[in-house]
This record gives structure tokens, C-alpha cells and sequence, in this order.
């Protein structure tokens, strides 16, 4: 309103008495856009936060400056904090529906990564199966499924007088479809004049071309999410089979890791109530033997060995796998791939994930139907290369890991030997026990320690206590077994009593 009664006030100030229509009406637009350019100069200065000043007012009434005082306080930094604080409280927040769906997706990627992590209820070679190959998997196929969404995985090279929507057509039916490879020359040309004599033509014969297909290209992320998959299931067996024997492998493991065990105190404490835990399930499953025969025995670790097998299958038939849906002719195709590439062998001679593709599809005009040959490049093979080769190394060491632990476990778990060797080349590291260990019935008492009281579900999980927390928590779990043993064997309980009980207290998952 002040800038208004201004505008007129200068208005009026203007002689206008000698001036035709003419000019009046010229020095009227003159002083409009000066008025307009001076709101705009002042809107502009608002949003900057500067006080910008107009021209100056032709008024009579002055108002005095503001006198200043040395003694005025500048604005201190908790004032400009408490400001900034009200800034920020006036600000709008996020909604909570938008922050519950953010905590919800959150949730989600950590169970997702929480359901790969290594844990301890299995050794190296189980962690390398389905935490590590599992999660370079998903990460490889969200690069490539990534790459086919947002990038080109494919170009067609199509004629003039295709245009808009045809185009769109051909190039999505040339990708959805299996395109196939026809090399340009029969062999090597070292000279541009051969080329034309040696040039290979596109085959008549529409079966010939089609045994040719290239038909992976476009389900390689699929194709990686199931080898993932496949990858994980087995551990997924194993822990569904140890919760529901109720011999829970993960949490003795985890009492028993190097973290929770590096005070004297503490290790003790972990060791009896795990001791107590194996006796406590020796115990239920010597009264239950009849009943479950294999289980009071050797379930355990007979279902630990068959997913160790199910390890080197599933390593296995993944190159099965691969070599079908790539349409190759042997198993070591990654080597073949290799030398190719090392000798300067490329894809147009080899064929070896070809960049360069023919495409066929059909086109209905007037009732008549045209078949249109294309040529397409196919962008996405230039990583497929990479990412398979690689595949097949790694698949290669897997296998081979795989079996090596199979084996292993197969052998330490056929007979009572090995867990007497295991159980004695811990007795000699053991201070307390070495008098035990070096008497004269040392081979009799380890051998019943061995085979009547720790059984081999008890062998197998000091083993696997041994692979996972090393040497001395393991010397001291085998030394409070020992004693539990030795007290038991000079003072057994009544025959009313179930074998080698310690305690009526039933222990569960939380004490572990």
C-alpha cells in the first residue's frame, strides 16, 4: 500500500499541462515499468534476505533516525541457536507413514543380511557356500538385471523406413526372442581384399539358424538369483533339522566363541552350563534310544555329512546347469573361453558370447507376412563374457573345496579312532588333566570318555567347537567334561536315575 501511494504521489508530481494525449500516455507506460521493475527488484531481495530501499519518498514527515548504544547486545549464539531451533520445529516434518515404510524397507535389507551372515554352526567351507558365493551371486545379478532395465542390452540395426513404434516393436521382440550367431568369414582373414572370399552367408534354411539360437542373454539375472538360491538351501536344511532334533548347534557354538570367553570367569561359567547341556541331551536320548535309535547316537552328525554332500551336488549341477543354457559342448568351457581369449581368438571367430546377432520375426501387412532378418548388437554379452568365466573358475574351486571337507568330515565321522585321537591331542595340552591323561588305563578311560559318554554327536560338535574357537576354549570345554566324567565314574548315580545327568534344571536356548 506505501509503495502504491508513493507511485501516485510521483505521478502527480508530473507537469502534465503542455503535453498532447500522446505523451501523457507514453510517460504513464514510462513510470509503470519503472514500478514494475522495482517490485520485482524488491521481491528478489525479500527471497535473498536483503532490505532493499526504492527510490526516495517525497514526503514532508521525516522520521528520525534510531539512536544505537554501545551497550545493545549483539545477538549471542545460543539466541541464533534457539532460532534455528524454531526455524527447524516450523519447518514441515516427514509424515510417519513415509518414516514406518523407510524403517520397513530398512528391516527388510538387514534381515536379508542378517539371513546370509556367517554364523558358527558350520566351518569355513559351509561359510563359503552360502554366505560368500550366495552373496556375490545377488550382487552380480542385481548389476546385470540393473544394466538390462536402465542401460541398452541390445541394438538392432533396422531399415530407413522404420520409424517410431516399429522400431520400438522390432527391437523388443528381438530381445524377448532368441537372436543367433552367423560368423562374418570362415577363418582368419589377415587381409582386408580377402574378406569378401571368404565372407559367410546368412542360412537359407530357417532350422539351420536355429541351431545357432543364443537364448541366456536376457535371463542372466534370473539365471543367478536361482543359483543363489541353490546355493543357500542347504544351510537353510541344516538349521531346520538341528532346531527340530533340539541339539541347537548355533547357540553351543556361540557360547563358546572367542568373544564371549577371553575372562577366566566367564570361560568357566560357559563351559559347565555347556557341559551340562551335551550331558543333559546325552541323557534324553539314552532313555529315548529305542525309540530313536540313530538319533540318541550319531543324528547329528550323520545329517551334518549329508549336507557336506549336498554341497559338492549342488556345486556339481550348477555346472550341469551352465552348460546347457549357455549351448556349450563340454564341461570345461571356461578354459576353452580362456585360451581362445589368451591365443587372440575373439567372439567373431569363436562364437564365444558374440556381440554381433541376426534376428528373425515376422510382420503382417495386408494378410500377407513378411519376414524381415536384422542385425543386432548385443551389449550385455561383453559382461555375461566376463562374469561367467569367472563363474566357472569359481565354481571350479568351490567344487573342489566342497569335496575336499566331505571327505573329511565323511572320515572323522565313520569310526571312534579319530575322535580318541581328537580327545587325546587335547589331553596332553591339558595341565590339569595330564596325570589322568598319562596313566596306566589312559587308553581304556578315553576310550569309554569317547564312546559311552561324549558319543559321536559329542565328538562331532567338539570338533566343530575346535574349527570355530580355536585351541583353548576347547581344551577347557574338554577338561569340564572330563571331570564331570571322572566324578560321574567314581560316584554313578542310582540305576533309577537317567546316565549321566547332572541336574534336573532343564537348560534352554537363553542360558546358552
Amino acid at each position: 500500500m506505501a509503495d502504491r501511494n508513493r507511485f501516485r504521489r510521483v505521478a502527480a508530481a508530473i507537469p502534465t499541462h503542455g503535453m498532447d494525449a500522446s505523451t501523457q500516455f507514453a510517460s504513464s507506460l514510462v513510470w509503470q515499468g519503472r514500478r514494475s521493475l522495482w517490485s520485482c527488484e524488491k521481491a528478489s531481495s525479500r527471497k535473498q534476505g536483503i532490505q532493499r530501499v526504492g527510490p526516495p519518498r517525497r514526503d514532508s514527515r521525516r522520521t528520525p533516525p534510531t539512536p544505537t548504544t554501545p551497550s545493545s547486545p549483539s545477538p549471542s549464539p545460543e539466541s541464533a541457536d534457539s532460532a534455528d531451533s524454531c526455524r527447524r520445529a516450523s519447518s514441515p516434518q516427514p509424515s510417519t507413514a513415509s518414516c514406518a515404510c523407510k524403517n520397513d524397507e530398512m528391516n527388510v535389507i538387514q534381515g536379508l543380511l542378517s539371513a546370509v551372515s556367517p554364523l558358527s554352526d558350520g566351518d569355513s567351507v559351509d561359510r563359503l557356500n552360502y554366505c560368500l558365493t550366495t552373496v556375490t551371486l545377488v550382487v552380480t545379478s542385481a548389476f546385470v538385471s540393473g544394466w538390462s532395465f536402465v542401460g541398452s542390452p541390445i541394438q538392432c540395426w533396422f531399415p530407413a523406413y522404420y520409424k517410431g513404434w516399429w522400431m520400438e516393436y522390432a527391437l523388443d521382440y528381438c530381445y524377448v526372442q532368441n537372436t543367433y550367431f552367423v560368423p562374418f568369414v570362415d577363418e582368419t582373414v589377415h587381409n582386408a581384399f580377402d574378406f569378401g572370399e571368404h565372407m559367410v552367408d546368412v542360412p537359407r534354411n530357417y532350422t539351420d539358424r536355429q541351431t545357432t539360437q543364443i537364448g541366456y542373454y536376457q535371463w542372466v539375472p534370473f539365471i543367478l538369483a536361482f543359483q543363489a538360491i541353490f546355493f543357500y538351501l542347504p544351510v537353510v536344511l541344516w538349521r531346520t533339522v538341528y532346531e527340530m532334533s533340539g541339539v541347537k548347534v548355533r547357540a553351543i557354538c556361540d557360547a563358546c566363541s572367542v568373544s564371549g570367553n577371553m575372562e577366566e570367569k566367564a570361560r568357566q561359567g560357559n563351559m559347565k552350563m555347556i557341559a551340562s547341556f551335551l550331558t543333559q541331551e546325552h541323557a534324553v536320548a539314552h532313555v529315548t534310544s529305542s525309540v530313536r535309535s540313530m538319533s540318541s547316537d550319531s543324528f547329528i552328525v550323520v545329517t551334518y555329512v549329508i549336507i557336506k554332500a549336498l554341497y559338492v551336488l549342488n556345486a556339481f549341477m550348477q555346472f550341469v546347469v551352465l552348460k546347457n543354457l549357455l549351448g556349450v559342448n563340454s564341461y570345461t568351457w571356461g578354459l576353452d573361453v580362456t585360451s581362445d581369449l589368451w591365443n587372440g581368438r575373439e567372439w567373431p571367430e569363436t562364437g564365444n558370447f558374440p556381440r554381433v546377432t541376426m534376428c528373425d520375426y515376422d510382420v503382417r501387412v495386408l494378410s500377407n507376412l513378411h519376414r524381415h532378418t536384422v542385425q543386432c548388437v548385443l551389449m550385455i554379452n561383453m559382461f555375461n563374457e566376463k562374469i561367467f568365466v569367472a563363474m566357472w573358475y569359481w565354481l571350479a574351486i568351490v567344487l573342489v573345496v566342497s569335496l575336499v571337507s566331505f571327505i573329511y568330515w565323511l572320515v572323522t565321522s565313520l569310526g571312534s579312532r579319530t575322535g580318541k585321537q581328537l580327545v587325546n591331542s587335547y589331553m596332553v595340552k591339558m595341565e590339569n588333566n595330564s596325570s589322568v591323561a598319562r596313566g596306566l588305563d589312559r587308553r581304556g578311560l578315553v576310550q569309554q570318555f569317547v564312546v559311552d559318554y561324549l558319543r559321536p554327536d559329542g565328538v562331532f560338535l567338539i570338533r566343530l567347537i575346535s574349527k570355530n574357537s580355536g585351541d583353548m576354549v576347547t581344551c577347557s570345554l574338554l577338561s569340564t567334561l572330563w571331570e564331570d566324567f571322572t566324578k560321574n565314574r567314581r560316584n554313578p548315580p542310582p540305576y533309577s536315575e537317567p546316565l549321566l545327568i547332572g541336574a534336573s534344571k532343564k537348560i534352554d536356548d537363553t542360558e546358552l
